[in-house]
């Protein structure tokens, strides 16, 4: 009985998810001219494929370069290639997943635990290197939206709707990061504030786990504020380079114009993430065909560069996916080495 609710559940979710899809799919393509479409990509050469691509391992390095840094300051050392792998394995489950860009996180844990590293130590790097994360991708949004905002383009993209609800959800990492740079376990102690209350006798090593886990974040920052601070420009640092690789992606495109543009389109395809759909199907494709519209650019442009972003992360999702396979049935407790 249960397992055939839970089927209906599923397909009710399936279902829900195609009605969403589906009519944003079917708006962004017939907004599109074909012709113009088939003449945009044949600009594209191999070679500026063969760029992008490499800027992309660029830009993956980066981030496990930026896990490695956090993983070395808890005093745990694993090879940036492993690391470099766990990130892949994250990004594909997090991609083909519904929710915004997360849920390869409990993989990324396991896999650090299956080197041998302590629970609470793997849920910590994890743990910051999403916090991080969290705080720079929404104060980037958050000053690309004022870069369109000052540029006028408010009206026409109707972004100063998003203006309050932007800073809202930017204070909520920023705040959790000044609390842990103060001294406090914000986290840890709404768990155990609910656990006392509503769950006295459960959860208990669970909650001491995570207790732990944010100790080590919160002596991290206040021990070693340097080092944090790197982290924080390394993200700020990549964040740049993605900028660089969407005005390419245009430029290559056949697109001539102001980086304000770009800024628009990429903080749109950023949004595009953030909705509760694997991949953001339909949500990106529509997002990138109105805000070429609204900027006075072909429609054509957004679907060409929807496609060339699609087809980029379904690549790297499931070379990811086949890595996660890999580990998963094949786990191995390697020598623990030096970034």
């Amino acid at each position: 009985m249960k397992a055939n609710s839970l089927t209906k559940k599923r397909l009710l979710a399936f279902l829900t998810l195609l009605a969403i899809i589906f009519p944003l799919l079917l708006w962004s393509f017939r907004q599109t001219d074909w012709v113009e479409m088939q003449s945009i990509f044949r600009n594209f050469s191999g070679w500026e494929i063969i760029f992008i691509l490499f800027l992309n391992l660029v830009i993956f390095y980066l981030f496990s370069k930026r896990w490695g840094l956090i993983l070395n300051s808890l005093a745990e050392k694993v090879s940036w290639q492993r690391l470099f792998a766990y990130r892949l394995v994250s990004f594909g489950i997090s991609y083909f997943t519904p929710g915004p860009q997360f849920g390869g996180e409990p993989a990324q844990i396991r896999l650090l635990k299956q080197d041998g590293l302590p629970l609470e130590t793997s849920l910590a790097s994890v743990y910051l290197d999403r916090l991080i994360d969290l705080l720079v991708n929404f104060t980037v949004l958050f000053l690309g939206l004022a870069v369109v905002l000052q540029a006028g383009l408010k009206t026409s993209l109707g972004f100063n709707n998003f203006a309050f609800l932007f800073v809202f959800i930017l204070l909520l990492p920023f705040l959790h990061t000044l609390a842990l740079w103060y001294g406090k376990t914000p986290l840890s102690s709404g768990i155990s504030y609910v656990q006392n209350r509503w769950f006295p006798l459960r959860f208990k090593t669970q909650s001491e786990i995570i207790l732990r886990a944010e100790s080590q974040i919160r002596d991290f920052m206040r021990v070693k504020p340097l080092i944090f601070f790197k982290v924080i420009g390394l993200a700020f640092f990549t964040w740049g380079l993605m900028i660089l690789e969407y005005g390419l992606l245009m430029s290559f495109l056949g697109w001539q114009g102001s980086w304000v543009e770009v800024i628009t389109v990429i903080s749109a395809a950023r949004l595009a993430f953030l909705t509760p759909i694997p991949g953001g199907l339909g949500a990106l494709e529509a997002g990138q065909v109105l805000v070429m519209q609204a900027l006075g650019l072909p429609a054509a442009l957004g679907i060409g560069l929807a496609v060339i972003v699609r087809l980029r992360d379904v690549l790297f999702g499931v070379f990811g996916l086949m890595l996660g396979g890999w580990f998963w049935y094949k786990p191995r407790n390697l020598e623990v080495k030096e970034l």
